[in-house]
């Protein structure tokens, strides 16, 4: 089976046709042609300045070479690419190429004598030494038969080839052997997607050679058709949707009656090679057959510091609409080329792992025809990055501690902003000062594994705050036994916290910290509130006692605030108010006396009046909450119950007090 599908392959190059008369103009053989040798299948890059084919200029053997277009329009003398041709031996065979429109990948066919069944698809990655070893492609695109002459989309997104038509496999009138066309998505991560045959009228019967062209939607090929000239002709078909392709139009400016075969446009459109008669030949094209506009972006990547090339590398490109649209890995030279429509905006996305990601908008608005653009793009792996501290719990808490780093100080406590200079990937320790009250005083950080996880440039450290772990107990203070439904309030006077706990529950509180605490039940209690300073020596238990709600059980509150010399209360007040409400509420059975005190500034009189007021703003208030005004009793003591005689403003605002008193029960 091998030799006849070798023998098919290689008839097709030694078919020799008379140089017919044509009407043709603008077409010439490359100056590199030699008498009995055939030169065939050219691929040119998307400027126009390289040129690879397939030749059989050594030995008669099938191996690649390659051309340079000179500044004055001339082509060097073809030479071997030894990285693939050595591979080759004995009567292996070579042919097909079509380099990416970057420049930096080349795919082309070959039997490897020893190592092959058949004709497969392989790869090539240029790198700083040249070519890389050929790199078979997988069996989403390989199979057991026969692959051939592929050709990659200026996005690297799409690879066409050709495989044997085994419906249709022979052409009697053109005695020519007949082949499909097919097609391989490329995923963002470089694998290749299960080849899928074109429909119609793409493939009929006989078709071969596809050439996309750099718009990504024109396909050149070769098909043997009626009305054709004879033998295989060159056809243009565009892809208007996914899938659907237009009516092949016939390249009359091109087509003879021998075989015209292997297409090959740079992205200007400008010229076309082709083959016919052993040789490659150019032409100019038409209007209307190089496909839609273009516009060819060149790129060179360095770093922004030093200038050096940045090889390894990824660029992305998207549309206005954020649309990815093709990706190229960098060359080995630090080059990278796209293709683009004219009259739209772009964005380039560069990824580097030594470089944090940046985005390049290339704005084609003002073009409307082609033009080739070359621009030096820099990535810098310098990251300026804010630094800022939360608390860990009260994450609005904005914490300004100093920051060193290397024993430099890069922010003080007064500082507003902490911003340091970070190198991309490379760890970081900083140490913090100023915050005793928190736990960790050192943190390493690294920009790049931060913005992966976040996809921010800004620190945002949250810190743990020193805590003292605390059971809770809350008894009855007659019999020393727990309260069922008892709930306790502890409100932290420095920060904007409040925690909730039950009996027997551990609370965590923040050592240096001061908390108003207050407990409630349900029933038959007294409510409990005091101030608590948090140690890191304090005991592991806080045990309250809960009175209950006998005659004559009183609490004393100096929490209900009122405003200086008058009876009116401080909106501060309302929180323990509140409380009361929600005691009395609980147990409408219970009567209390609502007694105010005042210090003693000021005339007796004075003060008895005030306190009498001052008992009946509470009351007034209770009731407007919607207690009945029967279930309590207001009395002035004004200052005839002092706790303390002593002059200080402490010892007055102590004397300043409200007490609720328990004048008759029935609770059960």
């Amino acid at each position: 089976m091998k030799s006849s599908i070798k023998s098919y392959c290689l008839c097709l190059y030694f078919i020799f046709y008379p140089l017919a008369t044509f009407a043709q103009t603008n077409i010439s053989e490359l100056p590199f042609f030699e008498k009995n040798i055939i030169d065939f299948a050219p691929s040119v890059s998307a400027d126009g300045r390289t040129l690879i084919f397939e030749s059989d200029r050594v030995d008669a053997k099938w191996r690649l070479f390659e051309t340079a277009k000179h500044d004055d329009g001339t082509w060097s003398k073809p030479i071997l690419i030894e990285e693939i041709n050595k591979k080759a031996k004995g009567n292996s065979l070579i042919g097909g190429p079509s380099i990416s429109y970057d420049g930096n990948v080349l795919y082309f066919f070959a039997y490897f004598e020893g190592e092959s069944e058949s004709e497969d698809i392989y790869k090539v990655v240029r790198t700083k030494e040249g070519w890389s070893e050929p790199i078979k492609l997988p069996a989403t695109i390989n199979s057991t038969g026969y692959e051939g002459f592929p050709s990659i989309s200026a996005d690297g997104n799409y690879l066409y080839f050709i495989r044997l038509n085994d419906d249709y496999p022979y052409d009697r009138k053109s005695k020519e052997d007949c082949f499909s066309i097919w097609r391989s998505r490329i995923d963002e991560n470089g694998n290749y997607g299960k080849a899928i045959k074109l429909p119609a009228p793409i493939n009929l019967n006989c078709e071969r050679d596809p050439r996309i062209l750099a718009d990504g939607r024109t396909l050149i090929f070769s098909s043997v058709r009626e009305n054709g000239k004879g033998k295989y002709d060159l056809y243009m078909s565009i892809e208007e949707q996914e899938g659907q392709w237009s009516e092949p139009k016939s390249l009359d400016f091109l087509n003879t009656k021998g075989n015209d075969l292997s297409v090959s446009m740079p992205a200007s459109a400008e010229l076309v090679y082709y083959y016919r008669d052993d040789r490659i030949y150019s032409a100019m094209v038409p209007e209307g057959y190089g496909g839609f506009t273009n516009i060819v972006f060149k790129g060179l990547l360095v770093d922004e510091l030093d200038q050096t090339r940045i090889t390894d590398a990824r660029v992305f490109a998207y549309d206005d609409d954020d649309n990815q649209l093709a990706k190229q890995k960098v060359g080995a030279n630090a080059d990278f080329t796209f293709v683009f429509s004219p009259g739209s905006r772009y964005t380039l996305k560069l990824h580097s792992p030594l470089h944090p990601p940046k985005s390049y908008i290339l704005d084609l608005t003002p073009f409307s025809s082609f033009v080739e653009i070359k621009d030096t793009l820099t990535l810098n792996n310098q990251v300026e990055a804010p630094i800022r501290f939360f608390d860990a719990d009260l994450t609005q808490d904005r914490l300004y501690p100093s920051v060193r780093v290397n024993q430099s100080l890069i922010c003080s406590e007064t500082s507003e902003s902490c911003d340091y200079r970070f190198t991309w990937g490379q760890s970081q320790t900083i140490f913090i000062d100023g915050l005793d009250e928190y736990e960790n005083h050192q943190y390493s950080l690294n920009v790049k594994d931060w913005f992966e996880e976040t996809g921010k440039y800004e620190f945002d450290i949250f810190i743990e705050a020193k805590k003292k772990s605390l059971k809770v107990n809350i008894l009855d203070n007659i019999s020393q036994e727990k309260i069922k439904n008892a709930r306790i309030v502890l409100r932290n006077k420095n920060k904007d916290e409040v925690i909730t706990a039950e009996d027997g529950e551990e609370v965590r509180l923040r050592i240096g910290n001061r908390y108003q605490l207050n407990i409630e039940s349900e029933r038959g209690y007294l409510f409990y509130s005091a101030e608590l300073d948090v140690t890191e020596g304090m005991e592991g238990n806080l045990t309250f006692t809960m009175t209950p709600m006998v005659e004559g059980a009183s609490l004393s509150t100096n929490l209900i605030v009122f405003e200086s010399n008058q009876a009116s209360l401080n909106p501060k007040a309302e929180e323990e108010l509140n409380r009361i409400y929600r005691m009395l509420l609980n147990n409408p059975d219970v009567t209390v006396e609502i007694g105010a005190h005042t210090d003693d500034v000021g005339s007796d009189e004075f003060n008895l009046t005030l306190s009498e007021k001052r008992a009946q703003s509470v009351i007034d208030f209770l009731v407007g909450q919607g207690l009945p005004e029967t279930q309590m009793i207001a009395k002035g003591y004004g200052e005839s119950r002092l706790l303390f005689k002593g002059d200080s403003e402490e010892e007055r605002a102590l004397n300043r007090r409200v007490e609720i008193t328990i004048t008759k029960t029935e609770v059960e």
